[in-house]
């Protein structure tokens, strides 16, 4: 298990109320709705990003656990894709936390999910297992801020997204065909959804070889 907590939050949403509002043909000289659908917007970014792993405008993480990976294998970080790790700490067999220096590891941000590996001959460092005793500090995210470095599927899934909320305050079209998400955003979401971070797809790095 591992903690993840938002240091830094996004300085803006991959949304803007502007063209949340034209998506849903609401004159742009309009404010009676502008409350609401600024709270769709970051709900459904929100909804989105949690389905996915994805955080789509950048923010700063500290990710917390009790082991490094065994043997060799990168230690993953949640949320893709990784930008940068600003650093990697943990308390040692006195008890004492240090700072791992980044001459140690490599920061993996050419693949998803991204995460960190040792250097040629690295070894983790040896370290008192104990609750968030490792902490990783890193920056994830898509974008500064919302433009063309956004995903256009992660735009698209949140205006429709919005959309149906927006249109059905019960969260629920009750039409000929019930739902609580358009099969489209579903879709979307199946598409750019990222493998868990402590899953090399498939085998457990924290689990002993049987």
């Amino acid at each position: 298990m591992y903690g993840l907590t938002v240091t830094t939050a996004p300085a803006s949403e991959p949304v803007s109320l502007a063209d949340a509002k034209e998506h849903l043909r609401i004159a742009s000289a309009q404010t009676d709705y502008d409350s609401l659908v600024s709270g769709l917007i970051v709900a459904a970014r929100r909804y989105y990003e949690a389905r996915t792993h994805r955080a789509l405008i950048r923010r700063t993480l500290t990710f917390t656990t009790e082991l490094f990976p065994i043997d060799w294998g990168p230690l993953y970080l949640p949320w893709s894709p990784l930008y940068s790790v600003t650093s990697v700490k943990y308390y040692d067999a006195d008890g004492m936390q240090q700072t791992w220096s980044s001459s140690n590891y490599t920061v993996i941000t050419n693949r998803e999910p991204g995460g960190i590996a040792l250097t040629y001959n690295g070894v983790w460092p040896a370290y008192r297992i104990q609750p968030q005793g490792i902490e990783v500090v890193y920056v994830a995210g898509h974008a500064t801020s919302a433009g063309s470095s956004v995903p256009a599927e992660a735009v698209h899934c949140i205006k429709l997204l919005l959309t149906h909320w927006f249109e059905n305050t019960s969260g629920v079209n009750v039409g000929p065909t019930p739902n609580q998400v358009p099969l489209a955003v579903e879709s979307l979401i199946g598409a750019s959804v990222v493998a868990d971070e402590f899953m090399t797809y498939g085998r457990d790095l924290f689990a002993e070889d049987e």
